[in-house]
């Protein structure tokens, strides 16, 4: 008896190892675009100088892929403290590209462990940002890697990031808003965008509007929700949208939808208040534990944050800049 429980302690911890013996050289991933992939999750390593050197990212091929047509490229950043594959597991995106036949980035941040990852996102957070790290330059690499060996839609690259991830995911819609075709950000803020006394944090203008959708616990002890509004004033002055949004209850109103309409290019940013949600990815691996009758339980960001997305007005090629 206790053999097999040894037996499966052993299987449980050759699992991760398992998923790093797919790093490129090792698990032979090297498709091209117009190929068939292997199916399943992969890490690939790259080497950005600006960066801090050798960075990795896990990337996901939906099964059904076989290189016949470009498919959406969904660039996912984990908050300060986690990792590309904590949140892979604790978030639905697979099931949704599974469904929608879509290809899944989770870059890992830049740190001194697998605990201990953050991200220059200009204002915030850790050595990264002290460094400085370049960790904008990174998401150009994985985006240009993922482009190189999948067929990889270039009007269809969208980025979606919580906490700290989500303030990095907010500064590379500003830098390469010609290049992206859709934000998320999740229980995160330009805080540095307000910052008169540091000049260097603030957010970079963007070049032109993108989808942007947000969701931000009105309870989250890190990020305050105070710090919501003036974010999204940000954004909804420079897309030239009208400065009132359309408010919508959810839930039995525990969760209200706000939509800013009449920006440039017809795009849309949009609120998601969660009455009495903390500093926590909203779906399932977390909205499941709530009790019996809770109006959030069972709440999932991930298949709203694409229905958002497939609504929106999509880049024409000419805007999209390559990487």
């Amino acid at each position: 008896m206790n053999r097999a429980r040894d037996q499966r302690r052993s299987r449980r911890a050759l699992a991760p190892v398992a998923l790093l013996a797919a790093v490129l050289g090792c698990g032979g991933f090297e498709p091209l675009p117009d190929e068939p992939a292997p199916v399943g999750t992969w890490e690939r390593t790259l080497d950005v100088p600006s960066a801090g050197g050798e960075r990795s990212y896990l990337i996901h091929v939906p099964k059904g892929y076989d290189g016949s047509q470009p498919r959406p490229l969904l660039v996912i950043l984990h908050g300060g403290l986690s990792s590309g594959e904590t949140l892979m597991g604790r978030t639905s995106f697979r099931a949704l590209a599974a469904r929608e036949g879509l290809i899944l980035a989770f870059p890992n941040g830049w740190g001194l462990g697998p605990l201990l990852r953050h991200w220059n996102a200009g204002h915030c957070c850790g050595r990264a940002m002290s460094v400085p790290i370049d960790d904008v330059a990174f998401l150009d690499a994985v985006i240009a890697d993922a482009s190189a060996h999948l067929r990889v839609d270039p009007d269809r690259v969208y980025v979606i990031g919580i906490s700290n991830g989500g303030m990095l995911a907010y500064r590379y819609g500003a830098l390469r808003s010609r290049r992206i075709a859709g934000v998320a950000a999740l229980a995160s803020t330009i805080a540095g965008a307000l910052v008169a006394e540091t000049p260097e944090a603030r957010m970079p203008e963007p070049e032109a509007p993108f989808p942007l959708i947000v969701f931000h616990g009105s309870a989250d002890p890190r990020v305050p929700y105070d710090d919501v509004a003036p974010s999204l004033a940000f954004w909804v002055d420079r897309f030239g949208c009208n400065p009132l949004p359309y408010d919508e209850p959810w839930r039995e109103g525990q969760v209200t939808r706000s939509t800013w309409t009449g920006c440039d290019g017809g795009v849309q940013v949009q609120l998601f208040t969660l009455d009495g949600w903390g500093h926590s990815w909203p779906g399932p691996h977390f909205t499941d534990r709530l009790p019996e009758g809770d109006p959030l339980a069972g709440f999932d960001a991930v298949p709203i944050i694409w229905d958002f997305f497939e609504r929106q007005p999509k880049r024409a090629p000419a805007a999209v800049e390559a990487p």
